[in-house]
């Protein structure tokens, strides 16, 4: 996805609930512009529940709106999170952005 207008977000690598309230206006921000968005998780070593909720209502938000995201990569924390959620699906990380 290497559109002109593609935003690219990276994550902090310790994604808690004191985070979430500066990357909920990033990801707002963009929604509202309908901006294609790249979220890099590769440096992500520990995420929270406030953090994974966030990011599927993100990934729901996008997917309603047509609004393309995808990830460049996927850090073990953030897959072993997903997959024990039952997010994966939703947040689209598979095998293949690990």
């Amino acid at each position: 996805m290497q559109e002109v207008n593609t935003k690219t977000v990276n994550l902090h690598s310790v994604l808690d609930i004191s985070k979430t309230s500066e990357l909920r206006e990033q990801l707002l921000d963009l929604l509202e512009s309908g901006t294609p968005t790249v979220l890099n998780a590769a440096e992500i070593e520990r995420i929270d529940a406030a953090a994974m909720q966030l990011l599927s209502a993100y990934a729901a938000a996008a997917d309603a709106a047509g609004i393309k995201f995808e990830w460049t990569a996927v850090s073990a924390a953030l897959q072993e999170a997903a997959q024990l959620t039952g997010l994966a699906d939703s947040l689209h990380i598979t095998a293949a952005v690990v």
